[in-house]
């Protein structure tokens, strides 16, 4: 049967690039975007022009009922998910004691409930699925573990994440569906905008990780790739970190 993905928050950056490996394996990809409608566009276009079968939706996963119409469009469509990605996030870069309610709210409307309303919606389309081995993979963060200034809201919500990676790993694995979370260090894409002394941060990083280099998107592309086939079926519940080694300096 044809192996279908969706990709949230893939009109850009690591979502993407995740959606391009996975369409060169020859999965149908749902392009999810949210608000940038012209850059999605771009991005369909992009990968239809390569002759890859690609799809494009939209839905704000801060919305629990645009979240639902979503998985909806894909059971009329498609009738069933083998992979669904969670990638998309956003929240708020401040100190602890900038941090507002709605900063608070948002950042957890989006990054923590989000994902997992969209698991909890995915489930019925992938049980639905024929295919031996499907698979939920979330993106994190180190920063879920590690200091990293005005971050501690983002990097809150991806420990939960991480946290709800191991329940879901548990008690999915009955349906086939295998679990996992993909926590990336300093990846090199706009996100760096938003640090202070943007330089300074990328040459320090290099000087004194391991592998002498940020992590680019395609590194976080490829173990998502690996744990969406039967090559990982072993791994369950786990989060990888892709940092080049940072973390252990």
């Amino acid at each position: 049967m044809e192996k279908i993905a969706l990709v949230t928050g893939s009109s850009r950056g690591i979502g993407k690039v995740i959606a391009e490996k996975l369409l060169l394996e020859g999965y149908t990809v749902y392009l999810h975007y949210c608000m940038n409608e012209e850059l999605a566009k771009n991005t369909y276009e992009e990968f239809l022009n390569r002759k890859f079968k690609t799809r494009l939706i939209c839905s704000d996963i801060s919305n629990e009922d645009e979240i639902k119409k979503m998985f909806e469009k894909i059971k009329e469509e498609s009738g069933y998910l083998d992979v669904l990605i969670n990638n998309a996030a956003s929240g708020v870069h401040k100190s602890i004691v900038d941090i507002r309610k709605r900063d608070w709210d948002f950042t957890f409307e989006v990054n923590a409930r989000g994902t997992f309303l969209c698991s909890k919606y995915a489930v019925p389309l992938m049980k639905a699925s024929t295919s031996l081995y499907k698979s939920i993979v979330n993106i994190t963060s180190t920063g879920s573990q590690r200091y990293i200034p005005g971050y501690s809201l983002i990097g809150g919500t991806k420990a939960y994440i991480e946290n709800l990676t191991k329940y879901m790993a548990c008690e999915l694995s009955s349906d086939g569906i295998n679990v996992n979370a993909v926590s990336g260090g300093l990846v090199e894409t706009d996100s760096l905008n938003y640090f202070q002394d943007k330089k300074l941060v990328i040459e320090e990083f290099k000087k004194r990780v391991p592998a002498g280099r940020l992590v680019v998107p395609e590194d976080i592309a490829n173990l998502v790739s690996f744990l969406c086939n039967s090559n990982s079926e072993m791994i369950r519940g786990q989060t990888i970190v892709v940092d080049g080694g940072a973390s252990l300096i």
